[in-house]
């Protein structure tokens, strides 16, 4: 992660009174919330410090199959998350 990439989708987002920020718990995983002015919004995904790798079932034309998909690390996907925000409402 860029610290000033960083800085620079998040205080665009800040301020327009959007924050994006992780909700704790006491193993160490966390969930995201989205703040748009008072309003949060909860995610349901998992995520860690660390990237990880989870393993899925999709439905395919041939049946169920597992697929291994990568979790990117909490701070990384709250990046991502203001980086698409600030696209989708042309913040920057």
């Amino acid at each position: 992660m860029d610290a000033h990439e960083f800085y620079k989708y998040s205080k665009a987002c800040n301020e327009k009174k959007i924050t994006i920020y992780p909700k704790c718990s006491n193993t160490g995983k966390y969930k995201i919330i989205i703040n748009r002015n008072g309003n949060e919004k909860e995610g349901e995904e998992i995520y860690e410090n660390r990237p990880y790798i989870k393993e899925i079932e999709i439905q395919t034309p041939r049946g169920i199959q597992k697929v291994k998909k990568v979790i990117p690390s909490v701070w990384d996907k709250i990046l991502e998350l203001y980086k698409a925000t600030c696209i989708k409402n042309n913040l920057i």
